[in-house]
């Protein structure tokens, strides 16, 4: 990880206007190489093995993440950059990896963000957010608490 980082920008903020909606994007990109055209996110975590890792792409929305940058960037630019992530274990000996998310990763970050995007501006235009339901929700045990305590017949009464 150490030579991606000695020839670069921290801490490199972006702002572009995405084409088909107009919605304004903006980010903040962790590094940017000057030569390589290559953009870094840095992320402490308990395990670097990118096995492990790649559980945390769905859950933290990496995918996305990487799209967004990517997108913003080749606005700015005209450039079609390289997205990795270094990861830095928060525990001693600070195990360190480097990882690039695959093409279908690539797909499914620019689908999450082509929804997103959409989404916002359909949001923006009608002044309607999506959220919570308006009305109280009725919420009953999962079935296997409700069998623990013998109350089978009551799901769904």
């Amino acid at each position: 990880a150490g030579p991606l980082l000695e020839d670069g920008t921290p801490e490199q903020s972006l702002y572009a206007v995405d084409g088909r909606t107009g919605v304004w994007m903006r980010g903040r990109v962790d590094w940017a190489t000057h030569n390589t055209r290559t953009l870094i996110d840095l992320k402490t975590t308990v395990s670097a093995d990118p096995d492990e890792w790649g559980r945390n792409v769905l859950r933290y929305g990496y995918s996305l993440q990487r799209e967004w940058y990517r997108s913003m960037w080749q606005a700015l630019t005209g450039e079609h950059a390289t997205f990795l992530h270094i990861l830095v274990e928060k525990q001693a000996p600070y195990l360190t990896s480097v990882v690039e998310l695959d093409a279908a990763w690539e797909a499914i970050g620019g689908l999450q963000m082509r929804q997103a995007l959409d989404t916002y501006a359909r949001c923006l235009d009608a002044d309607e957010w999506p959220g919570y339901p308006a009305d109280v929700t009725i919420l009953g045990p999962p079935q296997w608490v409700a069998s623990q305590y013998g109350l089978d017949d009551l799901q769904g009464a």
